[in-house]
């Protein structure tokens, strides 16, 4: 994985996130309404009341790992923008939190900087360079 392929999850992650805790809530709700319907009155009158007690322990189950999974998103993101915080000169801090974090573009942080856009590009550049050289390819 690049740098830039490291650093673009960023981008995508808190999106990632969301979708793993609709999953893990959908998970949930559809084990809490098997939960009510495996009562003392519905195990009596069901066929197969092992069947339902296995889907519900495979929702909570696949709610768990939903969770964890999510969880791992979370300490991914707090990790590489701990890394960005890191790599010591402003300007490029700046340009990668806003490009890879905040999702602007280059030409708007530069504007914001008060440089071209040309020049925005190089700082961005040199900090994907010192990002890599403080933290090798170890992603």
């Amino acid at each position: 994985m690049t740098t830039k392929e490291y650093l673009m999850q960023l981008r995508t992650i808190d999106f990632d996130i969301l979708n793993v805790q609709s999953e893990s809530d959908s998970w949930r709700e559809l084990a809490m309404k098997m939960g009510h319907e495996f009562s003392d009155i519905h195990v009596d009158t069901s066929p197969s009341p092992d069947r339902m007690e296995n889907l519900i322990v495979k929702a909570v189950d696949s709610a768990t790992k939903a969770d964890r999974e999510k969880e791992v998103l979370i300490y991914l993101k707090a990790t590489i923008e701990r890394q960005i915080k890191d790599i010591g000169d402003k300007e490029c801090v700046f340009m990668l939190w806003g490009y890879y974090h905040d999702r602007m573009t280059v030409k708007y942080l530069a504007k914001k900087l008060n440089y071209s856009e040309r020049y925005g590009k190089a700082i961005k550049r040199k900090g994907e360079r010192l990002f890599e050289e403080k933290y090798g390819k170890t992603y």
